[in-house]
């Protein structure tokens, strides 16, 4: 594709900027293409090109670099999606206020969750919620706690699933499900008969955990440190799902609350061992929003939804029940 010309008067003098271009622009930086931002905006790719060459003439800069691999925003770009990415999360939720005047249940929700629930409690709530609600879509994003804060304090999320919520003075939780942490490990483990270990009991076997971003890491350093336990890592990683599946094989220990591995747990794949040492005790799961952002009722419903979940855990007595 040729060089655009950024110093032609007569195509600086083009019509001013509408609202079509920016969300045109908007499109292709979501999808990373013009021909898939095309495909969901249902016109012709030329007519997204041309939009974002209005775009890139009104600021004088190109927005995009071109490549074989998709669109990759420049310096400029960037700066322009910083601030029109607002603007769009701002028009959707009065959207949904709307709608909410209306009884018109419809939009997107984004909700940001910590990995441990997306495989095991999350697809049964959106299976729940959607047969309710079929016109409502969801956005999920796989965080880290702190990375969920700070969504919800920017306009990113409606709604953050977490652990160690308390004490944030932009989040405000709306549920509290305490959960015990545990020692997860196969029930071929030379450890699964026991009742409850401390952290120095791990000490002569293999342990596989998430990295520092995740709290539960970082507490686990620290319970550790005060402890003076030295641990035999052998695996340290951004996935709960490869540290657990390696407790499933008998390779390692894991240690994660208990909720993260409902599944492995009821099928007898895994066994979950309380651990005793006082610096653990329970941790509390929380669902959060923004405090300075009203919820639409379709976040609300959800919420509900996930509170019916949580009852449920609670109701069978965790059929994980540790050891």
């Amino acid at each position: 594709m040729p060089p655009i010309d950024l110093t032609r008067s007569d195509k600086l003098k083009a019509a001013p900027l509408q609202f079509t271009a920016l969300r045109y622009f908007h499109e292709v930086v979501q999808c990373g293409s013009i021909r898939q931002a095309a495909d969901r905006l249902y016109v012709a790719p030329s007519a997204v090109s041309r939009q974002i060459s209005k775009i890139e003439h009104e600021y004088g800069a190109l927005l995009f670099e071109r490549t074989t691999h998709g669109m990759h925003l420049t310096q400029a770009g960037q700066i322009l999606w910083t601030h029109l990415s607002t603007t769009f999360k701002a028009l959707q939720r009065a959207r949904s206020e709307i709608d909410d005047l209306k009884g018109v249940q419809r939009g997107e929700l984004t909700v940001h969750c910590i990995e441990g629930l997306i495989g095991e409690l999350l697809p049964e709530v959106l299976a729940s919620y959607h047969a309710k609600f079929p016109n409502i879509t969801f956005n999920i994003v796989v965080s880290s706690s702190g990375r969920i804060f700070e969504a919800l304090a920017a306009g990113e999320a409606d709604i953050g699933i977490t652990i160690f919520a308390a004490g944030k003075p932009d989040v405000m939780p709306l549920i509290s499900h305490k959960e015990a942490l545990v020692a997860l490990m196969s029930p071929r483990h030379p450890l699964a008969g026991k009742r409850s270990l401390r952290l120095s009991d791990l000490a002569g076997h293999r342990v596989a955990m998430p990295d520092a971003s995740y709290a539960i890491r970082r507490l686990l350093d620290h319970v550790t440190k005060i402890r003076d336990v030295s641990l035999n890592m052998l695996l340290t990683t951004n996935s709960l799902d490869l540290a657990r599946s390696l407790a499933r094989k008998g390779s390692a220990v894991t240690i994660s609350p208990r909720i993260s591995a409902v599944r492995d747990l009821a099928t007898g794949e895994l066994v979950a061992v309380r651990l005793a040492d006082s610096e653990f005790g329970d941790v509390l799961t929380q669902v959060c929003a923004s405090r300075t952002r009203s919820l639409t009722s379709a976040a609300r419903e959800f919420i509900n939804e996930l509170q019916l979940a949580f009852d449920r855990l609670d109701s069978t007595g965790r059929d994980c029940a540790a050891v």
